[in-house]
């Protein structure tokens, strides 16, 4: 399973990279429309881990496959947070602190949403979509900015 993921990662990352290579060099920046076409595949993928059937391996397998190219949309990312930032430490330092913000939102949602409290009645439990649903929005709610 993760050998073709790491290959749709690779992929993703070079052709995102490549292409906005090529339309830099028409004299157009266009880094924020690969951001938005290298997540939409992401957020599809989402959406299908979290309301397809645990039953329909396929589709669950495909939908996991489509959460690889966030991958090239986030060097895009960290790509358009270094632009106007001149000398490597300082880029170095963007970058660190972009990942550290972005990680530090994200991993307590999951923890919290994927381990359940013990003393949790079974009806209180939280549900598995959480983990799922949350990238999701958070990509949509943070472009919709």
């Amino acid at each position: 399973m993760q050998i073709p993921y790491g290959a749709i990662i690779a992929l993703s990352i070079l052709i995102c990279v490549f292409a906005n290579e090529y339309v830099e060099k028409t004299g157009r920046q266009a880094r924020s429309w690969f951001i938005l076409l290298f997540l939409a595949p992401n957020i599809a993928g989402a959406f299908g881990l979290a309301y397809l059937d645990a039953d329909n391996q396929a589709g669950r397998l495909v939908s996991y496959y489509l959460t690889g190219p966030y991958n090239a949309a986030f060097v895009m990312v960290l790509s358009m947070s270094t632009a106007n930032t001149a000398g490597h430490t300082k880029k170095v330092v963007t970058n660190g602190t972009f990942c550290c913000f972005s990680f530090s939102l994200l991993i307590p949602f999951i923890m919290s949403s994927s381990i359940p409290f013990p003393l949790n009645p079974a009806h209180a439990t939280p549900k598995a979509r959480h983990p799922f649903l949350f990238p999701a929005a958070k990509r949509i709610l943070a472009k919709l900015n």
